[in-house]
């Protein structure tokens, strides 16, 4: 099911995708980099329109879990980035070289975030599944009427600047290249990698004892990412993606075990689609509905490498540009 970038696309710096649009480069197994880099290019969309975002990463398992993950790399390959490159393994380094945590507060962070997961995953067990009846039950919301347009020039003229940690697509900024961390803020990213690692590695063995069912896409790796992405959102910001729900599909579940494999909602949280893709143009629709409003929200719509070649994603970017609409667009690129 997965194979590497560079045999699905002719170009696979992606954030010079856009054309028109600006584009960042950014590390995306270096959470605090990430975190930068989002920081900008949240306060660069506010002002200017939208940004894509790529965020370099690396997927240890195979796609789904009917993937092996190694017809298209070598175990070898894998093994190296997890020994050098690994976002929680540097993060933990880091901050003990700097002194905001010592080993035990490390292992106690480590042994919270397993009883968390474990606890969790028994829940799940335990938790009756919904009655036939429910599935029959749908919400509905209401739409709002577009009040405004707005449109932008076209600009021709493509550059691509290196700097430092960052590379820049038509765009003469870049984040910062220091970064400022506390004992508290080293605690929670560090707690929530581990959390995140912890709970994709339970979902592998729930898996595999058959209690989820159906599809299940791990991103073991990919942890500095959500974290970084999210370390930098306001509270008045949207996120939309693709795949995750409530897996075991119990009662207990955000949406009473009714999401299946791709489908789950929470306040400004729009997750879920089925559809390679589908996803980034609602994002743009979501962040059509903050500049209608005259809101000062911003939508992250995240999305994957092997989802970039979709003509949705080219659409989305152009009427994003020509709106000038307060949309993020952040390709994982894991390389698979």
């Amino acid at each position: 099911m997965g194979t590497s970038a560079e045999r699905a696309a002719s170009n696979t710096d992606y954030y010079t995708r856009g054309d028109a649009l600006p584009g960042i480069w950014v590390d995306g197994m270096d959470v605090l980099a990430v975190k930068a880099a989002t920081s900008f290019a949240r306060d660069y969309v506010t002002k200017n329109g939208p940004i894509v975002m790529e965020t370099f990463t690396y997927r240890y398992s195979g796609h789904s879990m009917s993937d092996p993950g190694t017809s298209y790399r070598t175990r070898e390959e894998i093994q190296e980035v997890r020994q050098k490159r690994d976002p929680i393994t540097s993060f933990k380094e880091k901050i003990l070289e700097l002194g905001l945590l010592t080993q035990e507060e490390v292992k106690a962070i480590d042994v919270k975030v397993k009883k968390e997961i474990d606890d969790a995953a028994a829940k799940a067990k335990a938790d009756v599944e919904i009655p036939l009846e429910e599935l029959y039950t749908d919400i509905y919301s209401t739409c709002l009427e577009p009040k405004l347009r707005d449109c932008v020039g076209y600009n021709q003229a493509h550059r691509v600047l290196n700097k430092g940690p960052y590379k820049m697509y038509n765009i003469d900024e870049c984040p910062s290249h220091s970064a400022k961390i506390s004992k508290e803020m080293g605690i929670k990213y560090l707690r929530d990698m581990m959390l995140i690692r912890r709970m994709e590695n339970e979902c592998s063995n729930l898996y595999k004892s058959k209690l989820i069912r159906g599809f299940l896409h791990l991103c073991v790796g990919q942890e500095a990412v959500n974290v970084g992405l999210h370390a930098a959102m306001r509270p008045e910001d949207h996120l939309i993606t693709a795949y995750r729900s409530e897996l075991a599909g119990r009662e207990a579940g955000c949406s009473r075990g009714k999401g299946g494999s791709m489908h789950m909602y929470a306040p400004k949280f729009y997750g879920g689609n089925g559809i390679v893709g589908a996803q980034v143009p609602l994002g743009a629709g979501v962040a059509l509905h903050e500049k209608i409003l005259n809101k000062k929200g911003v939508c992250f719509a995240l999305y994957g490498d092997g989802a970039a070649n979709q003509g949705q994603i080219f659409e989305a970017y152009n009427i994003a540009h020509l709106m000038k609409l307060p949309v993020i667009f952040v390709c994982e690129n894991n390389q698979y």
